[in-house]
């Protein structure tokens, strides 16, 4: 029989949550974790916009060293070891622009299109290493996105192109377990697809 206080019990149901937050500072780190009263959180998602105003202003991310310096701070000031993720996909899905200072990157979509597993194999390095230096452990890659429909937001946004009657989709499933790959290389998480697409 499990002998949990209800202090343990909070402390697992807050590691099974991931949140947003506003900030850019180690100053703003501690403010966030004293602005929970000791609750326990699993994560946080950053990101270069505050779309809740108008216009967008910035949110988390401004530069490589604060981003660091920041991410750096979170996990001090959390009490459980922090996941923190992003959204880097690539193209257009892409949150450490290079107007911040950040390497640039292209979309899968594109990678597709080339077929190339070298450039794939770089470009993928290039993510992992740069999410890892910059203290991220979780990135929230796409599983899927099918553009078969060109009316779709899908396919207005250009975040993947998989047209089934093309011959990349071996260089595609590669590049996705490739990806995954490299990341864990450097002790990051990321999105594996847990399905094989049969043609």
């Amino acid at each position: 029989m499990m002998n949990s206080t209800t202090s343990d019990i909070k402390t697992m149901i807050g590691q099974m949550i991931m949140v947003g937050l506003r900030g850019t500072s180690p100053d703003d780190a501690k403010y966030f974790f004293r602005s929970l009263n000791g609750l326990t959180i699993g994560g946080v998602i950053l990101y270069d916009q505050n779309v809740t105003t108008s216009p967008p202003s910035s949110h988390n991310i401004l530069s490589p060293e604060q981003v660091k310096d920041f991410n750096e701070a979170l996990q001090s000031f959390s009490p459980t070891p922090l996941l923190i993720g992003i959204d880097q996909e690539g193209g257009q899905v892409n949150r450490l622009k290079e107007k911040y200072g950040f390497p640039q990157s292209n979309s899968w979509a594109k990678l597709g299109l080339l077929n190339d597993i070298v450039e794939t194999q770089s470009c993928a390095t290039r993510t992992a290493s740069t999410l890892s230096k910059n203290g991220f452990n979780l990135n929230f890659a796409p599983i899927l996105d099918l553009s078969l429909n060109p009316d779709s937001f899908i396919a207005k946004k250009e975040l993947f192109l998989l047209m089934l009657n093309c011959s990349f989709y071996p260089i595609w499933h590669k590049m996705w377990f490739l990806s995954a790959s490299i990341f864990r290389d450097k002790a990051a998480l990321v999105e594996i697809p847990m399905w094989e697409l049969r043609m």
